[in-house]
């Protein structure tokens, strides 16, 4: 019969309960955070102005760049045929490889380009070897990687090679 006691009639009940101004600061701190952290995203994000880009490279600096990459396309080659990178790892880097020649010798981002990117903006050749390493690199298991790695490795070797 305590309970009963406890409870009040219904001309009993209080007004509200004010805020502290602890809470309302605390609220302000979370309305300017969420402001600043939309504001950083869009400028982050957003897209870059002409002047922004890398000028393409000529003469000597191609050469140089196209020398690097091949270099490097070698060097991923090796590494599979040796056992030392997985055919897997070494799509990737035959990406990474020809996505930096790329953007090396056309300014572009080719380094940050997804395959959606690269056919609806990129260089068709750049498209073309990336539908082509893609399904190895994310495929499960290694059968596809080690069954498309020389052609691969081929395909991105003529792309830096013919591309002027």
């Amino acid at each position: 019969m305590a309970a009963v006691a406890d409870l009040r009639a219904v001309g009993d009940v209080a007004g509200p309960v004010g805020y502290a101004v602890p809470w309302a600061l605390v609220a302000a701190g979370a309305v300017l955070l969420v402001v600043a952290y939309v504001a950083v995203v869009l400028l982050a994000t957003r897209p870059r102005r002409p002047g922004d880009q890398v000028a393409p490279v000529a003469g000597r600096a191609r050469r140089t760049a196209r020398e690097v990459a091949l270099a490097r396309l070698d060097e991923v080659g090796a590494a599979v045929a040796a056992g030392r990178t997985s055919p897997r790892a070494g799509h990737q880097e035959v990406s990474d490889a020809v996505r930096g020649y790329l953007a090396a010798v056309t300014g572009r981002p080719a380094r940050a380009m997804t395959l959606a990117d690269a056919r609806r903006d990129g260089p068709e050749v750049l498209a073309a070897l990336l539908a082509e390493v893609y399904p190895p690199e994310f495929a499960p298991g290694e059968v596809l990687a080690r069954d498309r790695f020389a052609g691969s490795l081929a395909r991105a070797r003529e792309l830096v090679t013919t591309w002027d």
